[in-house]
């Protein structure tokens, strides 16, 4: 029996950004680019090695063999592997000029051919591919080696390893939508996390990014028994009664062990909502993009509510840089009078008042937000709240970002 040698050196795509290094080719994508030249996803023209059939092997195309591995979890820590072969049927020896995979989770080797040795005529090559899972994500995996001949500048067989990886945790539901929610009433929602009770045991109380002091989480009950051997827990999400006016978003996710926290990072839910009150604002956000050093910049937001509040609401700054006015002008608005003309149709007729004189009339005021020119350079973030005279308070979040002072400016 020939002894196994390695003859993959672990391909480092250094063309990938970091954070999509070790990311899942898409089934029928062209793989990513390794050098010294990009791998093509089939083998092109030029002599093609023949698939040799095994159980768990399927080809749906000359050169190119598939292992479905099936479906795994994200807590396997143990490698992926399968044996592949691919047979010398072109009647002469053929050089094995190198194999190379397509990302570095993933390694080859044969058994007993090494880069420039031949495959004589009639040879069946076996090769050895074993995936690392540590450097999996959640969700369709596919993983291709390329096997290479002396003189041929496309592959001769393509072995691919594919697969879906099922996260570490589920949650139900993943979209957690609060929907329409009264300011100073309180709202909550069930999340039922599930997973391995070994993981379950060592999780915190959730965490929503970005953080909310509004929405609580509450663990209800202990571990439960779930289906397919999985454990269970659940929790209410609480919407406070001290919620802020506006949107509420975010994603929900875990922290547990450190070796975890990448892994955890896949599984997560959404929440989305919005709390309603007496005064509103369009847009919602104050994004000032890009300001010049030394410069002020402006936005207005266009605030709408009663008149009795619009014109005692209060309105403060949670930065030095930043500042607030509320601008309240008269404005004539249209109202159903409740008289009628003495002749035909003798139907109320609309009349046009000052609202003003309308404590209860809906207007808009405009709320001026000033970045100063005292601002230092970078990402500048911060937020506006404009309060009622009853507590509510309708917070807007303020973006922008400072560039540098140039010479001479």
């Amino acid at each position: 029996m020939h002894s196994q040698r390695l003859v993959l050196t672990l391909a480092v795509l250094t063309a990938m950004a970091p954070s999509a290094l070790h990311a899942n080719t898409p089934p029928g994508q062209m793989p990513p680019p390794a050098p010294p030249a990009e791998a093509p996803l089939l083998p092109g023209p030029g002599k093609v090695l023949t698939i040799v059939k095994t159980d768990g092997m399927t080809s749906d195309a000359p050169g190119v063999a598939i292992h479905d591995f099936g479906t795994l979890s994200l807590a396997r820590t143990e490698p992926i592997q399968y044996d592949f072969a691919v047979k010398n049927d072109t009647g002469a020896a053929l050089t094995l000029d190198h194999i190379q995979a397509a990302c570095s989770c993933t390694a080859a080797m044969t058994d007993g051919v090494l880069p420039g040795e031949e495959i004589a005529a009639g040879k069946t090559l076996k090769i050895h591919v074993a995936v690392d899972p540590a450097h999996l994500g959640a969700g369709p995996a596919n993983k291709m080696v390329w096997v290479y001949l002396k003189g041929q500048p496309s592959p001769a067989a393509t072995l691919q390893m594919v697969g879906t990886i099922t996260p570490l945790l589920s949650f139900n539901p993943m979209l957690l939508d609060f929907g329409p929610v009264g300011a100073g009433q309180e709202k909550s929602l069930t999340l039922r996390v599930t997973g391995e009770a070994k993981l379950l045991e060592t999780l915190t109380i959730p965490t929503l990014t970005p953080a909310n002091p509004s929405v609580t989480f509450v663990r209800e009950k202990g571990i439960q028994p779930d289906k397919d051997g999985l454990s269970a827990i659940e929790y209410h999400v609480v919407v406070g009664k001290q919620a802020r006016i506006g949107q509420l978003q975010g994603t929900v996710t875990f922290a547990g062990p450190q070796s975890d926290n990448n892994r955890l990072a896949s599984a997560y839910a959404s929440l989305v909502g919005e709390v309603d009150g007496e005064i509103s604002a369009a847009p919602s956000t104050v994004a000032l993009g890009s300001v010049a050093g030394g410069k002020r910049a402006q936005q207005e937001i266009m605030v709408t509510g009663p008149r009795k509040v619009l014109t005692k609401c209060s309105v403060r700054s949670a930065s030095p840089y930043v500042s607030a006015k509320l601008k309240i002008s008269p404005q004539v608005v249209s109202l159903v009078g409740t008289f009628s003309y003495p002749t035909p149709p003798f139907v109320p007729t609309p009349k046009l008042v000052n609202a003003m004189n309308v404590p209860d009339a809906e207007i808009q005021a405009m709320l001026e937000v000033t970045v100063s020119e005292k601002a230092p350079p970078g990402v500048l973030q911060t937020e506006i709240v404009v309060t009622t005279p009853s507590g509510q308070q309708l917070a807007l979040p303020v973006w922008a970002f400072i560039e540098a002072k140039t010479v001479g400016g």
